[in-house]
């Protein structure tokens, strides 16, 4: 009867201890997929935080400095982009005065 009673403890024990184990690494497998589907929804970036004690957390510092690689390099072409695009509205606001001076000049030409 005692060793029943040993058993059923070790089994209530190991179960609790599947449980604990199973959730340190459910969880930040779980917390991924739910960030990830928000970024895909939202096009923005993010970045996972596991609970302290979670499994993973090697896997959470990569994907964080992935994702602060992208971000940055995500701004340095912002700021290209913004320059190229200033880049062209000045030459089109140059088209437009030599299109004006050329108009001129033929119009002086002819008469």
């Amino acid at each position: 009867k005692t060793l029943i009673s040993i058993q059923a403890i070790f089994l209530i024990l190991s179960f609790f201890i599947c449980v604990f184990i199973s959730h340190k690494i459910a969880g930040p497998i779980y917390r991924t997929k739910i960030l990830l589907r928000e970024s895909i929804a939202r096009k923005r970036y993010f970045f996972l935080n596991f609970r302290k004690n979670d499994y993973f957390q090697d896997f959470s510092q990569l994907f964080n400095n992935f994702m602060q690689s992208q971000q940055e390099q995500d701004q340095v072409n912002l700021l290209k982009l913004k320059k190229l695009k200033n880049t062209i509205q000045q030459n089109a606001e140059a088209i437009k005065i030599l299109e004006e001076i050329e108009k001129n000049l033929e119009n002086k030409i002819k008469t």
